[in-house]
């Protein structure tokens, strides 16, 4: 049985008119809603005693020959009395009412028709009451409205939005049974299971069955896109609760188009699946500037005009949606890209995307995460990324001179300016009660809640007033940013710490989210299932924990496939690169990566904490060996840059060629230089993050936490950072090469606790002439 909401229902069919990101953007959040809504059914309680029910769950299935379909919802009041039976419908927004357009009234009255529908079913009523309660945000104001329908009206209504609805249903459920009959065929693509892949399968369908969590560390060569996505896609054909969709969630481009190209594998053997990629909207739309409104884009005029018609080609014709395609039928149907892409979303199987489209609280898919559960399950790729992304997306910042400098612009508008200026004092009580350049505190800056409410409240007043206006930009970037601001205060609890700090002549106030675990578990369970894993999950006990993983979740750490005679790990521990010993080792450094790259010919990288020490370590090693081919890493690359970086790898090299890169950036993580692409990489220092205030708060909560402070702010970190590094080596079965740990620290117990399991054994050398030898002996014969 098919299961869509009334809303759902409603606004597929009934949607008309353009994209407005102007209109569409809500100042106030769900729980702000909520509130309203239950001060107004408090009312309505006061008012009508025992007569008024509040949140009355109304639903009906419907039976078709191939299918059947409940909508289901839940009406925010209902009146039943002898003298008087109406259903309310409550909506707030910051429009007046008599401007709201008249497509939204249409899908305002066609929600609660539908409701009146059921009602009258249910209770046997020739007509119904129906009101509609507005109440506007900004100046407090409810607007009631009453329309009388008749059963035969709302019948008739109801029909004629089922009928177009039906097709599309149809078409679902025809493609579902055709879908599943493959996936029952399919076979897994490479005939043999690599060592590892098929434990990976069985762990990931058995915490499938069981709708829990499994954190999973596959090193590199395992193959963990395919032995994540095989199991998951025969769960869809073997689940008794009719899995919708799967989500594909990942960090970067690169682990994106793994997944695509691992989807059109398994087409090639069989698979009838439909899967999108959704690209975010910078870089998929189609005008210069991203301005979503029907007055600066044509593709948003009239958008929901053409928007089924652009849906239907898109599904019917097509079940590789990558975004060459999509952009192909948008410009056929002048639709904007992303949006297409979203709303096609609903229909497909599998959604490739973003880590924030179901983890940020700023542009996650609420289309499917708004309830409490949904029939999805999530793969959630390179996961140790999610931990620092989860952070980010849960903290907020506001800056005094951005908002000293748009109550300047708009000294004038006093409903603007007013606020601003009380946000700036603010600023200037907490900066009165600063001794140094950085404060912090476990409370929330309360006095900061009220002026934050207000601007919001006022602009969002003023952006419907006025569509196009002087300084737009500098507005629109406070706005935001104290909206982003008000949104994040609704999470803020005993894992969220607010700090100020100054930064250069600004004063930056933040409120910072140290441990996002318990809102990580509350989003991973609106799934049926959660798979997270990575080539570096070591030590799993840190990642389950601030990955939202409860004790009856899963863990399974996979050994590497390869021979661990094809790699070779070294400790070089004469060289101390600690901050006071650098310039004293300097000269030694230079030697020792120089005596690495020359006991063979071909591809290195070297990986230094900072770009500062990278830089110093390049000019010398230039100096001393120039006639080794040697190259460094930009501050800033564009993508073509990085490109033409990596392309200097060349197969076969006819001379050593050395590049200079930054532990934890871009060369670090996601490169595939395959073969001998790349042979060797040295990793200068542990990777210990730079001390600062903002890394010693979280020091500090972890050591009331549970004692291990350095541990979980700065070693673990660390660590993964030279994992991920030592992992561009070895790629392929057929790759081989070395990896040099060079710093004194690596040879101690506790770092070593750090390794993961195929480092060992390791060769930790304390002569040049022994790191030579190892050298030597491993590259005999190649």
């Amino acid at each position: 049985m098919k299961k869509i909401s009334v809303r759902e229902f409603v606004e597929f069919v009934l949607k008309k008119g353009s994209l407005d990101s102007t209109s569409s953007t809500s100042t106030h959040s769900a729980l702000e809603g909520s509130r309203i809504h239950r001060e107004i059914q408090k009312e309505m309680t006061a008012q009508y005693g025992k007569n008024y029910a509040s949140e009355v769950v109304l639903k009906r299935a419907f039976h078709q020959e191939d299918f059947t379909l409940q909508i289901e919802g839940r009406a925010d009041g209902i009146v039943h009395s002898e003298t008087e039976i109406f259903i309310d419908e409550i909506k707030t927004s910051e429009t007046v009412f008599s401007e709201i357009e008249e497509s939204k009234l249409a899908l305002y009255w066609g929600q609660v028709k539908v409701y009146g529908y059921f009602y009258c079913l249910e209770e046997n009523l020739s007509e119904i009451t129906l009101q509609l309660t507005y109440f506007q945000t900004t100046s407090e104001e409810i607007t009631r409205t009453q329309q009388t329908f008749g059963l035969a009206e709302l019948t008739s209504f109801f029909q004629e939005c089922f009928s177009e609805y039906e097709k599309w249903l149809k078409f679902r459920v025809d493609w579902e049974s055709e879908r599943n009959q493959s996936i029952q065929s399919l076979a897994f693509p490479f005939g043999e299971w690599r060592s590892g892949q098929r434990n990976l399968s069985k762990a990931v369908f058995q915490v499938l069955r069981e709708e829990k969590k499994l954190y999973a560390e596959a090193p590199t060569g395992t193959g963990k896109t395919i032995s994540t996505l095989f199991p998951a896609i025969k769960w869809f054909a073997e689940s008794e609760s009719a899995i919708e969709r799967l989500f594909y969630l990942t960090a970067k481009t690169i682990t994106r188009t793994v997944a695509e190209n691992t989807f059109s594998l398994l087409r090639e053997k069989g698979l009838e699946m439909k899967s999108i990629t959704l690209t975010a909207k910078e870089k998929i739309c189609f005008m210069e500037e991203v301005k979503c409104t029907p007055e600066a884009c044509p593709f948003a005029n009239g958008y929901y005009e053409r928007r089924n018609g652009a849906v239907w080609e898109l599904l019917t014709e097509n079940n590789e949606l990558k975004r060459e395609v999509v952009e192909k039928i948008a410009r056929k149907h002048s639709v904007c890209p992303f949006e297409l892409s979203l709303d096609t979303s609903l229909w497909v199987d599998a959604i490739i995307c973003d880590y924030n489209y179901l983890f940020d609280p700023r542009v996650a898919l609420e289309r499917f995460f708004s309830g409490e559960t949904t029939e999805s399950i999530f793969l959630i790729d390179e996961s140790h990324n999610l931990i620092d992304r989860a952070r980010s997306m849960y903290s907020a910042t506001l800056s005094k001179n951005a908002i000293r400098k748009v109550r300047k612009l708009f000294v004038d508008e006093k409903h603007l300016s007013k606020p601003l200026g009380k946000i700036e004092r603010v600023f200037d009580s907490f900066h009165e009660r600063m001794t140094s350049d950085f404060y912090s505190q476990s409370l929330p800056a309360e006095s900061m809640i009220h002026p934050i409410y207000e601007f919001i409240e006022k602009g969002r007043e003023y952006l419907g007033e006025k569509k196009e206006f002087e300084h737009q930009e500098e507005f629109l970037q406070v706005f935001f940013d104290c909206l982003r601001y008000q949104r994040i205060g609704e999470f803020y609890d005993e894992h969220f710490v607010t700090t100020v700090e100054k930064v250069n002549d600004d004063l930056l106030i933040s409120e910072l989210c140290l441990n996002p675990s318990e809102i990580l578990q509350s989003i991973l369970e609106k799934g049926k299932g959660s798979i997270l894993f990575s080539a570096t999950f070591t030590p799993l006990f840190y990642y389950k924990k601030l990955l939202g993983g409860r004790k009856s979740d899963y863990t399974l750490l996979l050994p590497s496939p390869f021979e661990k005679e094809r790699q070779q790990v070294m400790i070089d521990r004469m060289i101390s690169t600690t901050y006071r010993n650098r310039e004293n080792s300097m000269k030694d450094l230079v030697e020792h990566l120089y005596l690495f790259v020359h006991a063979k010919k071909g591809n290195y990288l070297f990986f230094f904490p900072s770009y500062q020490y990278m830089d110093k370590t390049f000019l010398l090693f230039k100096e001393r060996y120039p006639e080794v081919k040697s190259f460094i890493q930009d501050v800033a690359m564009t993508e073509q840059a990085r490109e033409q970086f990596l392309a200097k790898f060349q197969e076969n090299p006819s001379e050593t060629t050395v590049a200079f890169c930054v532990l934890g950036g871009v060369f670090s993580e996601g490169i595939d230089l395959k073969g001998d692409r790349l042979i060797g990489t040295a990793i200068i220092s542990i990777g210990l993050p730079q001390i600062n205030e903002k890394l010693s708060l979280l020091k500090e909560y972890f050591d009331k936490e549970n004692k291990q402070g350095f541990l979980y702010a700065y070693q673990i970190p660390g660590m993964n950072k030279v994992i991920q590094a030592s992992g561009r080596v070895i790629r392929t079965m057929k790759d081989k090469g070395v990896v040099l740990l060079i710093d004194e620290r690596f040879a101690r117990r506790d770092v070593q606790e750090l390794f993961p399991q195929h480092w060992f054994p390791h060769e930790v050398v304390g002569t040049p002439e022994r790191l030579r030898e190892v050298l030597e002996e491993f590259w005999r014969g190649e």
